[in-house]
């Protein structure tokens, strides 16, 4: 699916929320991005609202894209935490979507082989967070 990144979700997916009605972040955030083209969306954005699992259909093959540019892509505080967002996505989504499965699954096993490797230091951590949620994104299918 070609994905127009110029436009936004709300444009993209032809619904408009309105306005939140009230003035915590949490709420206000996630309407605010709803209306960010999403090619001007943050690496900490698309975690967000991956995480809150809004958009996933447009946000998932976005986030590929960063992650295929910049294998350890993060926000703050930790690095790869996209990459574990996105591998932490509901098992419904990943079974309705068995290509971007594949495409994901490549990715991580791209960066924990990288891990594996040596190539990557110091980030035992991030690496284990990694694996972990890769081993249960394989269990989809389960």
């Amino acid at each position: 699916m070609q994905i127009d990144r110029s436009k936004s979700l709300q444009q993209l997916e032809i619904d408009d929320w309105g306005e939140p009605e009230c003035d915590d972040p949490l709420i206000t955030e996630p309407y605010r991005l709803h209306r960010v083209p999403l090619r001007d969306l943050t690496v900490e954005d698309l975690r967000m609202m991956i995480a809150m699992g809004i958009g996933l259909e447009y946000l998932i093959p976005t986030s590929l894209e960063r992650l295929h540019d910049h294998p350890f892509a993060w926000s703050s505080p930790y690095p790869c935490d996209l990459l574990v967002t996105v591998l932490a996505v509901e098992r419904r989504f990943w079974q309705g979507h068995p290509d971007l499965r594949e495409q994901v699954a490549a990715v991580a096993d791209r960066d924990i082989a990288a891990f594996r490797s040596g190539s990557i230091v110091g980030y035992d951590m991030v690496a284990q967070a990694i694996i972990t949620a890769y081993e249960k994104f394989k269990r989809v299918d389960n």
